[in-house]
């Protein structure tokens, strides 16, 4: 667990939600979900339905700012 202060106050945070859902893109779920196990929280995934989710990685397209 990590010791949070704001503002004098100390709050212990351990658990982590991300919510999501079909065709969200991958590193914006799984780069969030990785870097905060490696902090040691534990971190679930929550969707709209139980069941497995399609995530899409975008294309970069030459001359777009992406």
């Amino acid at each position: 667990m990590t010791d949070y202060h704001f503002g004098g106050m100390s709050a212990m945070a351990s658990k982590i939600l991300l919510v999501t859902g079909d065709a969200a893109e991958s590193l914006e779920v799984f780069y969030p979900y990785q870097r905060l196990r490696e902090e040691g929280y534990q971190v679930d995934i929550a969707a709209p339905a139980r069941k497995r989710l399609q995530f899409v990685v975008h294309d970069f397209v030459e001359g777009f700012d992406t």
